[in-house]
Parts: C-alpha cells; structure tokens; sequence
C-alpha cells in the first residue's frame, strides 16, 4: 500500500490537495514489538496512525503498577497518547507486536489542520471515535463482572486474548492478572 493511498484511505478521502500536503509530510514507520513511540513526560513530535499491528497507551499508578488505558488496535487508530499536543505525554506508548504506522511531523501536520476544513473534520471524527472507545471501556470496568468483563473483551477484540499478555488484558480491564487467568481457565474448561 502507497503513503498516498494510506492517507487517501485513513484521513483525507478524495481530497486530492488534502492528500497532497499530507504525504508530503508522512512516512512510513515500522515498530518492533514493545518498542516505545512515545514516553510518558515527552512532548509529542509525531501523529500516528495505525496501520497495522497494534498499540497500547499505559501509565504508572500510585503503586507503581502500569494501568493500560488503551488498546489501539484497529487500522487507522491514533497512536497518540492525548489529543492535546502542548503538553507532555500523560502515558507512554508501545507496540503489542511488530506494528506499522503512517507517520506525520506534528509541527507540520498541525499547520495544516489550521488551514483544511476537511482534515478538522476527520480529527474531529477520530476524537470522537477515541472518546466513544474509552467510554464504553469505562462503563464496561465499572458496570460488569469480571466474568463479563473477560467475554466482552473477547467480543470486542476477536482472536486478540490469546495474542495481548494477561497483564495487559487484566490491567485494562481493571482486573488482577489472576482474576484473569482463573475466569480463562473456566471458561476453557466450561
């Protein structure tokens, strides 16, 4: 797949001036498995976006743990730790698996979103995505069972429990990795 068509496909549409600008500032970027993107205390320099593969976002808790709060794993997904690009990171950024991302320089892909109507808009529709996403999340973590939990998540993310470390899984979830492994182990055995 060309930049021009990753770009066509995931933001600009048939815009072709919109394309234009965007490929002249994006790039291809390969991410070996659990390498990070991004650090939590690190100002952003990058907007990505997933094209294959897949990301998480996590923090450091009061107890030291690391907490993931996203899972970025559709094609097109942010690979961003925030939408706010001011600042520095709140979370850190890594890849689950070997992960390709269309890469853009911020500074550059920012100017252009204060200029293009049509790329606001595609931000907006991806923010709104994001937030959709964590608030499901949320509401699944403080309104389900563990049990249904564990079968949402299976659910929501075929093929991808046996694919994601239980830490992880259990961390989003707001379950202990144990918890986790023993709701697995009956829903194997019944």
């Amino acid at each position: 797949m060309t930049i021009e068509s990753l770009v066509s496909r995931m933001i600009a549409g048939s815009d072709e001036e919109l394309v234009d600008k965007l490929v002249a500032i994006a790039r291809v970027r390969t991410v070996a498995k659990s390498e990070r993107i991004i650090t939590a205390g690190d100002v952003q320099t990058q907007a990505n976006l997933l094209v294959s593969g897949g990301m998480r976002s996590f923090f450091i808790d009061h107890e030291d743990r690391e907490v993931t709060d996203c899972l970025m794993l559709d094609v097109g997904s942010p690979a961003m730790p925030s939408a706010r690009f001011d600042v520095p990171s709140p979370t850190t950024v890594e890849a689950l698996f070997d992960s390709v991302l269309l890469s853009f320089d911020l500074a550059r892909f920012l100017a252009i979103l204060n200029t293009s109507l049509p790329l606001a808009l595609a931000c907006i529709r991806m923010l709104q995505d994001a937030w959709t996403m964590h608030w499901e999340v949320k509401e699944v973590v403080s309104q389900m069972r563990a049990d249904e939990r564990y079968r949402w998540f299976c659910e929501k993310y075929p093929g991808r429990i046996s694919q994601i470390p239980n830490r992880y899984i259990a961390s989003y979830l707001g379950m202990s990795p144990i918890t986790l492994s023993r709701i697995r182990s009956a829903e194997r055995q019944g």
